[in-house]
C-alpha cells in the first residue's frame, strides 16, 4: 500500500503527500509510493497484474487441448469452474465451461471441441477463467482465481477489386505503342521497348523518359 497523506493545496484540492512533502529530511522519496493500492485503498492497475503473476493454475495450449497446472501445494481443487470462450473482435462464437479437478502440484487436460472459423478478418481470442461458484471466507461466489488469453489463427479477408468494365485500347504508330484505359495513357518506344510517357488524364506524370524496359503487359498490370 502507498504511504501517503491527504494534504490540499490553495485551491482546496486534495493531493497525495509523501517523502518530503513535510518538510522531512531524510526521507524515502517516490519509495513511499511503491505500493499495488493507493493510500485510499483504490487498487493500481499494477494490481491485477500481480494477481495474474501470482495466481496459483498456470495454463498452456496445445492444439485443441488446455492443460491446467495447479501450483498449490496442499490443496486439491474443489471450488473451481474452468470458463472459456473464442470471440472475434469481443464479440463471442463459442463457450463453454468444465470442473476443475486437480490434485496438488498435478495437471488436468481439457479437450476443447471443435472451435468455430470466423467469416470475417479480425482478432480471435481464447480466453479461459477459473472461477469460484461458491464463496470463501476470503472471496465472494464468482470471484475470478485465475485467467490466461492467446490469440488463435484466423482467416483473412482480402478484398479482391473488380474488374475494370472498359477494355484496354491498343494503338500503333511508327515509333511508339500507346495504350489507353479509362483516362490513363502510356506510350511505349516501339524500338527501345522504353515506357515514354504516361498521362492521367492530360496531365503528364514522367519528366523524363524510363530507364526500364519492361513488356507492355507488364506495364499494364502495374500501373492499372
Amino acid at each position: 500500500m502507498d504511504q501517503s497523506l491527504i494534504k490540499y493545496d490553495e485551491n482546496g484540492n486534495p493531493w497525495s503527500a509523501y517523502g518530503g512533502d513535510f518538510g522531512d529530511t531524510p526521507n524515502d522519496r517516490q519509495f513511499c509510493m511503491n505500493g499495488l493500492v493507493f493510500a485510499d485503498r483504490t487498487p493500481h492497475p499494477a494490481l491485477t497484474e500481480a494477481k495474474h503473476q501470482q495466481q496459483f493454475f498456470q495454463f498452456r495450449l496445445s492444439g485443441q487441448t488446455i492443460e491446467v497446472t495447479s501450483e498449490y501445494l496442499f490443496r486439491h481443487s474443489d471450488n473451481e469452474l474452468l470458463h472459456w470462450m473464442v470471440a472475434l473482435d469481443g464479440k463471442p462464437l463459442a463457450s463453454g465451461e468444465v470442473p476443475l479437478d486437480v490434485a496438488p502440484q498435478g495437471k488436468q487436460l481439457i479437450e476443447l471441441p471443435e472451435l468455430p472459423q470466423p467469416e470475417s478478418a479480425g482478432q480471435l481470442w481464447l480466453t479461459v477463467r477459473v472461477v469460484q461458484p461458491n464463496a470463501t471466507a476470503w472471496s465472494e461466489a464468482g470471484h475470478i482465481s485465475a485467467w490466461q488469453q492467446w490469440r488463435l489463427a484466423a482467416n483473412l479477408s482480402v478484398t479482391l477489386p473488380s474488374a475494370p468494365h472498359a477494355i484496354p485500347q491498343l494503338t500503333t504508330s511508327e515509333t511508339d505503342f500507346c495504350i489507353e484505359l479509362d483516362n490513363k495513357r502510356w506510350q511505349f518506344n516501339r524500338q527501345s521497348g522504353f515506357l515514354s510517357q504516361m498521362w492521367i488524364g492530360d496531365e503528364k506524370q514522367l519528366l523524363t523518359r524510363c530507364a526500364i524496359s519492361s513488356s507492355v503487359h507488364r506495364w499494364i498490370t502495374t500501373l492499372a
